[in-house]
């Protein structure tokens, strides 16, 4: 993992045993972490490689490090010129440039905990279509071999939504918007929740701003963005820390509610407090580094795909969602979707992420799909592959379970090619080089019916009308930017056993309405990760699906 940063302090006992390099994007301003009080690039080294260190200091267990980490310093120290805004997008390219030169065919992924107020982020950015240019393998230098879209270098990257400065409790407490790059659709953007809510002892007039497992203080989210044009974001949330009050209502960060991590004065000060949406982004970067450790064959597609399918919402939060029985909260579609723009998906769990147990069941695609083709006049794009899943649920032992409540998770990741000329970045459709939706086969529905209805909702960019979608979290029309997108079905087990075939389907973008730039027969690719949870006390699902999936079929493309 290769953080994006301030320098590191690279000589940290705790640092130098995972530290595998450490770079400047100017060779002038030196590697060693030039922030103040403590540093800032050292404490995200640290977080990435070991987590929020409390937790190790509180215990005697050896700790492995299954990942390294690099240090590229991306922020100029005092006495050097400022990066200005319109090339904050060109020098983290040039950075990530310079790391994959330097040690190049390393597995990595990138960790950016900086954000910025000079662009609003209701539309994508400079800066946050540079990342989207690095996570597609479309930055200069990325095609300087006419390597095919397809087998362009994936990138994931992990970028923090900014940060909620203290101040009063009625600045501080509604939800905030996104900082820039974070509006990135490519990026995995990392938000903030808290378990910390003890105030110091003896206990002074402080109190923490949020109860435990809510939404951290510091975080941002996409709220007040213009849910048409904007992705879901942040996706996930990882430990932030809390902020404290006073009896004015004045909240400021405390190191009683913040985390642990490496200190750039080694000598004085080795650990430190670090807190906010950078510690949530080096939390998260741990997250991917050690899912990368675990399953190094996957796309970064993929390791994204697997960190919003393993995310579940602590209880306060999930309340808000879940109601009664197999019924979501009584609230629209609309109102949902504001809390996961302000929540995401939920916490990752890195364990479930590698290893589906024994009743949560992960299925995972990953493919390369034609989006679109010349049409018949030989000029204009027309829209080419379909792709078909048969989902191998266990029929005989879902209808066992009845009326039991179980949840299935769909979540669909992949990196568009950003057009970023003229007014192209105002509209998904054409800021996209291609666009893909997921649609689920109804209880009821034939085959014949099922692919009908995905030409016919392919026509309409995905939101066909869905008399099913009383299951469905958010349902195909809160599908519109972003590319990722994730839903959640609940109902009981013997309706789910209907839903046994899956489509893949491409929307427009710039690929197939600029026949012109000739990318009309480019190849995309994406991950699919399909899960379902049953009760503890349910049949083993895991088992049933192994079985059914060793006669499985391939996926069935349909062109045309």
């Amino acid at each position: 993992m290769c953080t994006l940063d301030t320098g590191v302090a690279a000589e940290h006992p705790l640092v130098a045993p995972g530290l595998k390099g450490a770079w400047a994007y100017d060779a002038a301003w030196g590697t060693d972490d030039h922030a103040p009080y403590g540093g800032h690039g050292t404490a995200l080294a640290g977080l990435v490689l070991y987590g929020d260190l409390e937790a190790h200091m509180n215990g005697a267990q050896p700790v492995a490090l299954t990942h390294g980490v690099e240090s590229m310093k991306l922020l100029p120290p005092n006495g050097f010129p400022a990066t200005k805004p319109p090339s904050y997008g060109v020098v983290t390219q040039g950075a990530v440039a310079q790391v994959e030169i330097e040690r190049s065919g390393v597995r990595r992924a990138f960790c950016l905990a900086t954000s910025a107020t000079d662009f609003p982020p209701s539309r994508p950015s400079s800066w946050s279509g540079a990342l989207d240019q690095v996570a597609a393998g479309s930055m200069p230098g990325d095609a300087a071999d006419d390597v095919a879209a397809s087998e362009a270098p994936k990138r994931l990257v992990v970028v923090a939504t900014g940060n909620v400065s203290g101040g009063m409790m009625v600045d501080v407490v509604p939800s905030q918007p996104l900082e820039d790059p974070s509006q990135s659709w490519n990026a995995l953007t990392i938000g903030g929740f808290t378990r910390k809510e003890q105030p110091p002892a003896p206990p002074p007039t402080w109190e923490p701003v949020v109860p435990a497992n809510h939404r951290s203080p510091f975080s941002r989210g996409s709220q007040s963005l213009p849910d048409d044009l904007t992705p879901i974001k942040p996706e996930v949330l990882f430990e932030a820390g809390n902020m404290l009050s006073d009896d004015t209502g004045f909240c400021a960060w405390h190191e009683t509610v913040s985390l642990l991590a490496t200190g750039s004065n080694v000598a004085a000060e080795p650990l430190v407090p670090f807190w906010a949406t950078s510690a949530a982004a080096g939390l998260g970067g741990n997250f991917v580094g050690r899912l990368q450790a675990a399953l190094p064959e996957r796309w970064p597609e993929t390791h994204r795909a697997l960190a919003v399918d393993s995310a579940t919402w602590p209880q306060p939060i999930r309340k808000k969602l879940v109601g009664k029985g197999a019924h979501w909260k009584t609230i629209s579609k609309t109102e949902r979707q504001k809390i996961l723009r302000e929540m995401g998906y939920g916490v990752p769990d890195v364990e479930r992420a590698i290893l589906s147990a024994r009743n949560d069941v992960t299925l995972i695609a990953e493919a390369e799909i034609q989006p679109f083709a010349l049409g018949k006049d030989g000029r204009s794009g027309v829209f080419n592959e379909m792709h078909f899943y048969d989902l191998p649920w266990p029929r005989a032992a879902l209808e066992q379970l009845e009326n039991e409540i179980v949840t299935m998770k769909v979540t669909l990741s992949y990196f568009v090619e950003p057009n970023l000329t003229g007014r192209a970045a105002t509209r998904p459709d054409t800021y996209r080089s291609f666009g893909l939706r997921f649609a689920m086969k109804k209880r009821t529905e034939t085959d014949a019916a099922f692919r009908a209805r995905i030409n016919a909702a392919q026509e309409k960019d995905g939101t066909t009308a869905d008399k099913e979608a009383d299951c469905w979290l958010l349902g195909p029309k809160a599908v519109q930017a972003g590319s990722l997108h994730c839903d959640l079905w609940r109902g009981h087990a013997i309706d789910l056993a209907g839903h046994d075939a899956v489509a893949i389907y491409p929307v427009g973008g710039w690929w197939k309405s600029h026949a012109g730039q000739k990318r009309v027969t480019d190849k995309g690719r994406y991950a699919l990760v399909v899960s379902i949870a049953a009760p503890e006390k349910a049949v083993d699902l895991h088992t049933e699906i192994e079985n059914a999936v060793r006669v499985a079929t391939e996926v069935e493309v349909t062109v045309g």
